[in-house]
């Protein structure tokens, strides 16, 4: 029989997994107007806003997806690492299981550095001081969590604000995040039943990443980001739904997103899928533009011949779907500047 205080520790730690799981979503909140001009979809443009939307924006990740076109994806390690360990003692502090008791705690990184967090009783800043995970990835900044409420019952309830002001380097790339956003946190009171689930909200998020073959800006504004673990399936599944709207210097234009279909990715121990293998994003553009994306499976899939992995479907106006357009995550992540 699991004791409250056994129980309580296990809630803290699901807790703190899926809060880092929405933080390498989100790493990268801005407050600039970013605004681009209304973009018309098109067939020459498709590819770009499917790569755009799907990777760049990082719609899913698990921790191995690189979010944010890849870059944020190489300190996920050490943000999962430092924000972890905060979010699990915030979490396991409302539950009564370990309340915090106010200090700073310093701590080294992989490759060299030091992560130090300050914590009271209701927060925790994460401050990155050089902190690498391997000789070409530096990451310097602070990320800040601020406990908001809790509520008992069937259910944990936990609400975060979220504060990043980081700088990560990865070679002769940089990424520069700032900003800040709301998350809420619920999860079932059976820890062998349906995972946790966390909603992401906000006005503004926004990432730049500089210095490589093409720099790009991402701003999502009137979010709504749900993400569900399933651990009721073998392999778990990660399942998210979105709403948004998304300007990006790469297609100078702005976009509206939304699931048909939720997104759902693997999660799978020591295999990593580093794509969604299900769902359906539709996309509006101007002029009454419309774009749907159909994936029919992640990396590893096969798909039969002359098809791919991603399916494109134009509507250039008329209400009506056209042919077609076939892709696979490869070109998907060279568009989106993730691949080498």
């Amino acid at each position: 029989m699991q004791t409250s205080s056994s129980y309580h520790m296990a809630m803290g730690r699901r807790t703190g997994r899926i809060v880092v799981a929405a933080l390498l979503i989100a790493a990268g909140c801005g407050g600039s107007d970013d605004s681009q001009p209304p973009l018309v979809l098109t067939s020459a443009n498709a590819q770009a806003v499917a790569a755009e939307t799907l990777i760049a924006a990082a719609q899913t990740t698990n921790g191995v997806q690189n979010p944010l076109g890849g870059l944020a994806g190489a300190a996920t390690s050490p943000v999962r690492g430092a924000g972890l360990r905060a979010a699990q003692r915030l979490a396991s502090s409302a539950t009564g299981a370990q309340p915090v008791a106010p200090g700073t705690m310093t701590e080294a990184c992989a490759a060299g550095g030091t992560t130090t967090t300050n914590a009271t009783t209701t927060s925790a800043t994460v401050t990155y001081n050089n902190c690498q995970e391997s000789a070409t990835t530096r990451i310097n900044g602070t990320l800040t969590l601020t406990f908001k409420t809790t509520s008992g019952g069937t259910s944990s309830d936990f609400s975060f604000s979220v504060s990043v002001n980081l700088t990560i380097t990865l070679g002769t790339l940089s990424l520069a995040e700032s900003g800040g956003y709301d998350l809420t946190f619920k999860s079932s009171s059976d820890p062998n039943a349906l995972g946790s689930e966390v909603a992401l909200t906000g006005s503004h998020l926004s990432a730049s990443v500089s210095g490589g073959p093409s720099s790009d800006k991402i701003t999502l504004s009137n979010f709504d980001i749900d993400i569900k673990q399933d651990l009721t399936n073998t392999p778990n599944q990660q399942i998210e739904t979105i709403d948004y709207d998304l300007d990006s210097t790469r297609l100078k234009g702005h976009i509206s997103v939304t699931t048909n279909t939720p997104v759902a990715q693997t999660l799978e121990a020591g295999i990593p899928h580093q794509f969604p293998h299900t769902g359906q994003v539709l996309i509006t553009g101007a002029n009454h533009t419309r774009l749907q994306i159909t994936i029919l499976g992640d990396e590893t899939f096969t798909p039969p011949a002359g098809q791919g992995q991603v399916e494109i479907e134009l509507d250039t106006g008329t209400g009506t779907f056209a042919a077609p357009i076939w892709v696979n995550w490869t070109a998907l992540a060279q568009l989106a500047g993730t691949s080498p």
